[in-house]
């Protein structure tokens, strides 16, 4: 790809400062670039320091969170729905000075020195100065939901690189307006909102679940261009229906979070191509800002199922397991990554935070994958989801991909089984009948090896388990296959 785009902002310095930036369908007021951009603003005022940020897809939160980035803080992005132990547990590791939080929490040491919309920005009433490393920018967790106090750290370099690795390889410009519905703790749903504010488009924060009529609604009224989520984001829009949705001004379709069947990825191909719009497939992680390549919507047709080439400055290479050579024999191996969006490594506390650059620009991802003729990466598993039964090794990876053909599926191990649990409105309702879908399932997984006889165990439950982020939930799905769960 070309070279890099190299950002210097987090918020377009040249759009006309009446445009409009963040918006959203709630009675929240917008921001506009000029407000943004105010250097009268609280946060601009501050000396720089850390800030924990707990809150919704709110236009207030997701104005605040770009100010602050832009300010020089330190900004930690928490999921506000973790148990208040596991909150107070953060806070107590990283001893924020301010915290960006609803008005209606209670906070016995803080005092409010801001607020708008129902939101406030809260400083520490008694606050020891804590040395935060030069050039240090992001803190975001690498657990999601589990309020593990382990966080991935992001120079403000590497966040600016990624964000301009991203908006020149999609495409963005002032035109675009993104439908902002994935939690901004979550990297991916991060990502959308900068990448729109450094290019000067706009963004729709919204908090509803894609179920929601107030969601699509919101969609129409704001003539919102491109949506980005995951699998599961998609496969519901698919069972929805998209001419049932009525958002003709939607013209891309981003899709990351994790490996998409075929049959999903070209239905989104086509509904893309009917609206004479793109479908892009994109594949990152947290430690790298977070994505890390793209399949440019061109390559779609011949490519498909590939995440694509490495971003601008960017490479990757593969790092062979032999391990993995009874699993895979198409050349398969450790997926590295090279770039200037790396992160400098995890903090566990206030402490880590002076540290500076520990991975010099090189990510051990631990997914599985293999590089093509073109340089086009396709993922094939991860090194953790490789189950050992009765000796041999296997690939759950592998596995639920050759399953999705008879519907949707998540594959675990099941103490020296393997499970493939279906979500039951994806199966063809002929296979529901007696025990046929596990005998083609199990007569479709013995044949890729030599596995025994009755280790294969399938089910079928009403929707398959998924974490915040809309990523399969394997740990919630074996408990259920084990009969751990009701």
């Amino acid at each position: 790809m070309s070279a890099r785009l190299m950002l210097q902002n987090f918020i377009h310095p040249e759009v006309a400062d009446e445009v409009v930036a963040i918006l959203g369908p709630n009675q929240e007021a917008p921001f506009t670039y000029g407000m943004l951009r105010d250097q009268s603003n609280f946060l601009y005022q501050i000396p720089r320091t850390l800030i924990f940020v707990f809150g919704r897809n709110s236009t207030t939160i997701a104005a605040w969170t770009v100010q602050a980035l832009d300010a020089n803080h330190v900004v930690a992005l928490i999921n506000p729905d973790l148990p208040s132990g596991q909150i107070e547990s953060l806070v107590a590791a990283y001893e924020p000075q301010y915290v960006i939080c609803p008005c209606n929490e209670t906070l016995d040491a803080w005092s409010i020195r801001r607020q708008a919309n129902g939101f406030g920005i809260f400083q520490r009433m008694q606050h020891a100065a804590h040395g935060l490393a030069d050039g240090l920018s992001l803190l975001l967790s690498t657990s999601g939901t589990t309020g593990n106090a382990k966080m991935v750290r992001l120079s403000k370099s590497a966040v600016l690189a990624n964000i301009g690795q991203i908006g020149q390889a999609l495409n963005v410009t002032p035109a675009e307006r993104a439908l902002g519905h994935l939690p901004l703790h979550y990297s991916f749903g991060l990502s959308v909102l900068t990448s729109h504010i450094a290019f000067g488009g706009s963004i729709v924060m919204c908090d509803e679940p894609m179920t929601s009529k107030l969601l699509w609604e919101a969609v129409r009224q704001f003539e919102c261009t491109s949506i980005s989520g995951v699998p599961t984001h998609f496969d519901l829009m698919r069972r929805l229906g998209f001419e049932r949705l009525r958002i003709p001004s939607v013209k891309t379709f981003c899709q990351a979070g994790g490996r998409a069947s075929l049959t999903l990825l070209e239905e989104l191909r086509d509904e893309a191509r009917r609206r004479n719009g793109r479908l892009y497939v994109m594949y990152g992680q947290t430690e790298a800002g977070p994505r890390m390549s793209t399949l440019p919507s061109e390559w779609v047709d011949q490519k498909l199922g590939s995440v694509g080439l490495a971003l601008p400055d960017a490479r990757f290479e593969i790092k062979p397991l032999k391990e993995l050579d009874d699993v895979s024999s198409d050349g398969s191996g450790e997926v590295l990554y090279f770039g200037p969006n790396v992160m400098w490594g995890y903090a566990e506390n206030q402490l880590d935070l002076s540290k500076g650059d520990e991975v010099g620009g090189h990510l051990v991802t631990g997914d599985i994958g293999r590089l093509d003729e073109d340089q086009c990466l396709w993922i094939t598993g991860r090194v953790a989801r490789i189950a050992k039964v009765h000796g041999l090794r296997i690939a759950l990876d592998e596995i639920e991909a050759k399953a999705a053909q008879f519907g949707r599926c998540a594959a675990v191990e099941l103490n020296d089984k393997i499970g493939v649990m279906f979500q039951q409105d994806t199966v063809a309702s002929e296979l529901q009948l007696g025990q046929e879908l596990a005998r083609q399932v199990s007569d479709l997984i013995q044949g890729l090896g030599t596995l025994p006889v009755g280790s294969v165990i399938v089910g079928i439950c009403e929707s398959l388990s998924v974490k915040g982020s809309g990523k399969l939930d394997y740990a919630e799905i074996r408990k259920q296959m084990l009969g751990e769960t009701p």
